[in-house]
This record gives structure tokens, C-alpha cells and sequence, in this order.
């Protein structure tokens, strides 16, 4: 067609569901996350992590035997009697074998929070419930090796292939999906974790 097209054409409109990019993380979250990758995980997991899970076990352990809780829900996630590895020696071992960031632990202890209130830990289902939320936070944090290899996980639990992935597709429904941890919330349960047992939250950097 003649004169198709015109020589100007007028500046693209932005679509109207465009949204703003979030703000980059300043202060103490930018110092937290700075600092991060400096903090040794088997550290964090043995000394913070695994007594603050232990700390809400027994709160709801106690709960449950006052009826103010019911039975966890999830057959998949509960075992058949209470296992005899610690969460301090399950999750060291996990760590150990596996090898996740700082940043993914702390991410797996915001999926446990959040699903809290559909299955909670407890001595019977804490050990699979932080399986679940390490390989689903290691996947979205991307660390390493131990991302998308199940057989790893299966070295260092002993939990087969094929349960694995129950496990881990039952923490996304969970989840409803939602793996993405803002800076500010990473920020929050980190300093909660790490003050547990009085690690510093982050170095203080000279002016």
C-alpha cells in the first residue's frame, strides 16, 4: 500500500500494566546482604537454625498434647516414629553433603514459617518438612550443584528419588507457588536467626 508506512512513527506506548522496578536495598538489609556470603553456613545451621527449630518443636509439641493443635496434617511428611538424628545432626549432614548458601537456609526457614499454619513442625515432621524447603530454596537461589540434583539429597538423607519429589511438590503447593523472598523479609528472619545464638548479623564497615 503507497505511503505505508509513515516515514515518523510516534513513540511506543509503555504498557499500561508496567510496573515500577523495586528499590535496591539500602542500609542495614544492603549490609545484611553484603555480608551474607562471609557467613559459614554449617555454622548458621548448627548454631541457629537447628536450636531454633528445636525451640518450636517442643512449643508445639506441647500444644499438640495440650489440645490446643491438631496432628499434623501431611501423611507425607510425617514419619512413623520420632527418628533418632537430631535436626542439629540432620541438617549438618544435609549441609555437609550438599553444600547450600547462607542465603538458602534462610530462605528455607521462611518457607517452614509460611506454611506454618497449614503443617507445622513437629518432632515427626521437621526432619522432611526442612528437607523439602532446603532443595525447593536451593532451586530458586540457584546454589550449585546440589540445585537440581535429587540424587544428592538422597545421599544425605537416605529419603529415595521418588519421595523426594512428593516432597517437594507437596512444599510448593504449599507454598501456592511462591518462592520469591523480598530482601527486607530475608533480612528479617536472617537477624532473628543469626541473634538466636548471637552471631553477628552483619560486619560494621569503617566509614
Amino acid at each position: 500500500m503507497r505511503g505505508w508506512p509513515p516515514s515518523s512513527l510516534p513513540p511506543p506506548r509503555p504498557p499500561p500494566f508496567a510496573l515500577p522496578s523495586p528499590p535496591s536495598p539500602s542500609g542495614p538489609i544492603a549490609a545484611f546482604l553484603r555480608t551474607l556470603p562471609e557467613k559459614d553456613p554449617a555454622e548458621v545451621a548448627s548454631r541457629c537454625l537447628a536450636p531454633l527449630l528445636d525451640t518450636v518443636v517442643d512449643a508445639n509439641e506441647r500444644l499438640q498434647q495440650a489440645g490446643a493443635q491438631p496432628p499434623p496434617r501431611k501423611a507425607i511428611f510425617r514419619l512413623q516414629r520420632r527418628p533418632s538424628l537430631s535436626i542439629k545432626a540432620y541438617l549438618s549432614r544435609i549441609v555437609e553433603i550438599t553444600g547450600p548458601s547462607t542465603r538458602c537456609l534462610i530462605t528455607a526457614l521462611v518457607y517452614l514459617d509460611r506454611i506454618s499454619a497449614k503443617e507445622y513442625p513437629s518432632s515427626l515432621t521437621v526432619h522432611r518438612l526442612l528437607l523439602a524447603a532446603v532443595m525447593l530454596a536451593a532451586k530458586h537461589t540457584g546454589d550449585g550443584n546440589s540445585s537440581w540434583s535429587y540424587d544428592i539429597y538422597t545421599r544425605a538423607t537416605g529419603v529415595p528419588v521418588g519421595e523426594l519429589k512428593i516432597l517437594e511438590m507437596e512444599m510448593l503447593r504449599m507454598l501456592q507457588y511462591d518462592l520469591v523472598v523480598p530482601p527486607h523479609q530475608l533480612f528479617a528472619y536472617g537477624t532473628k536467626a543469626l541473634q538466636y545464638k548471637k552471631l553477628p548479623v552483619f560486619r560494621q564497615e569503617s566509614p
